[in-house]
């Protein structure tokens, strides 16, 4: 298989911006490692990577209490990024 394409949801570039804006170095680093690896391999790699369960979904940590959430389209070799911020679990 060959690279995916990265694709942020409109949601996700505004939660990157943010982080860009006002995180520590070290979790932007970390973001855009994730975004890189997402390019090679969507299903391993850093942050513990994670199908989401009764959902098409899945998850890396990005901090402890935040996780990037996307969305794997096997079939176009894509990868759309849909939250950059927060916990699934989260209320």
């Amino acid at each position: 298989m060959g690279r995916y394409t990265v694709i942020f949801s409109q949601k996700a570039v505004e939660q990157a911006r943010m982080i860009q804006a006002s995180y520590p170095e070290s979790t932007k680093k970390r973001l855009q490692r994730i975004v890189r690896e997402l390019e090679e391999h969507p299903f391993t790699g850093i942050g513990k990577p994670e199908a989401l369960r009764g959902i098409p979904l899945w998850s890396r940590r990005l901090t402890q209490k935040d996780r990037v959430t996307y969305r794997v389209a096997q079939d176009v070799v894509e990868v759309l990024v849909l939250t950059c911020l927060g916990h699934y679990d989260d209320k």
